[in-house]
């Protein structure tokens, strides 16, 4: 039996760094997997629009396989909110309930760009921006 990870993640941000994480992965022999990142494109869909996306894009068309679901989100949703916007534990337990073999979360402390913004370098580098644009851009 192959497994199946999915990855649904909140955002375009999101769904790039996942992407490059699903390649990485790919790259050091992990193929016995298939890796999908799925983008929600907000984490008030993680309860209106994650379970029925699984339904009809998974679990249907992977009716054998183990499937590990995994919510991508940022945290500060949790912290500087008055009132959360979905409830993790429950879309966990629904998505078991639907046919997830196992359900987690993995949750960026602030946001996920506060962490590729740490590397600098390499945010120029992906982006081909020179040092000199960067400057002007930033201190303009």
């Amino acid at each position: 039996m192959r497994k199946i990870i999915i990855l649904y993640v909140e955002g375009e941000t999101d769904e790039e760094f996942y992407s490059r994480l699903k390649d990485y992965l790919r790259d050091k022999s992990i193929n016995n997997y298939i890796i999908k990142v799925v983008c929600v494109k907000s984490n008030t869909k993680f309860s209106n629009k994650l379970l029925n996306k699984f339904k009809k894009e998974i679990v249907c068309k992977y009716p054998g396989e183990e499937k590990i679901v995994y919510l991508c989100y940022d945290g500060d949703v949790f912290e500087f909110g008055k009132r959360p916007p979905f409830d993790a534990k429950k879309i966990e337990k629904e998505l078991i309930a639907a046919g997830a073999k196992k359900a987690f979360s993995i949750v960026a402390k602030r946001t996920i760009e506060d962490y590729i913004m740490i590397d600098e370098e390499g945010v120029k580098k992906f982006l081909k921006l020179s040092k000199k644009f960067l400057k002007k851009l930033v201190f303009q």
